[in-house]
Formats: structure tokens, C-alpha cells, sequence
């Protein structure tokens, strides 16, 4: 009886040592990719899928249940408006890279009748190191 303990055990190493070993990731060569995937689409292709895709089955039931999971999905909602922050945020990220310029301009005139005027533009950029 302990000789098959032992055989067992031996066999469930040599199975985990085998599951162990790696093989090197097979690399495709440049010559391997078809041209037809190098092409970028043409600025005018149709989007697919369209946004109501699920029409061409004609099943009221299907428009009836997307109809209630587009007006009732809160996470839908959710993540929309996660989406809308996000690209909020990164235009914020964004604003800090150009220079801040500002225009001023202002006139007076003191007791005496003296009139003045001036005009200033100012411009500052922040260093991020």
C-alpha cells in the first residue's frame, strides 16, 4: 500500500513539473500579416453595428426589452457619466500644457483733466520638472 502512495505522489510531481516548463512565445514575422490588415478603413465605411441592430429581427419583444434596459439601466447611466468625467479630467490635465495669457486694458482721468491709457498683455507658462 505505501508503494502506491508513493508512485501516486511521484506521478502528480512529474505532472505539476511538466505543467511548469515554458516554451519561448512564437513571434510573427512581418512577412506573415496580410496587406488587407494593414489598410486603415475608408473615412466614409458604415459603422457596425448600427445602433439598432436588433430591429432586423422584428421581434416586438426584443424592441419591447431594449426599450425598458435603455430607459431603466442605471449602469448604463453610470458609466456614461463616468466616461464624461474621465474626459473632463483629461482635458483639465491637458489645459496645464499651454501658457496663460491675459489682456488688459484700462483709461483714466484725474481732477486736473489729464487723461491716461494703457494696454498690457501678459503671458506665463509653468515649468512641471
Amino acid at each position: 500500500m505505501p508503494h502506491k502512495k508513493i508512485l501516486l505522489i511521484s506521478v502528480c510531481a512529474a505532472v505539476l513539473a511538466a505543467c511548469t516548463t515554458t516554451s519561448p512565445v512564437p513571434k510573427l514575422a512581418s512577412t506573415d500579416v496580410p496587406g488587407a490588415f494593414e489598410q486603415s478603413a475608408p473615412a466614409d465605411a458604415p459603422i457596425w453595428p448600427s445602433p439598432d441592430w436588433w430591429r432586423g429581427f422584428s421581434s416586438e419583444e426584443l424592441d419591447r426589452l431594449i426599450g425598458t434596459t435603455q430607459a431603466q439601466n442605471l449602469n448604463l447611466a453610470a458609466a456614461e457619466a463616468r466616461v464624461i468625467q474621465a474626459d473632463a479630467r483629461a482635458r483639465q490635465t491637458g489645459a496645464n500644457l499651454l501658457p496663460t495669457v491675459g489682456l488688459s486694458a484700462d483709461a483714466a482721468r484725474d481732477v486736473n483733466g489729464r487723461r491716461s491709457a494703457g494696454l498690457s498683455l501678459g503671458a506665463s507658462y509653468e515649468l512641471d520638472f
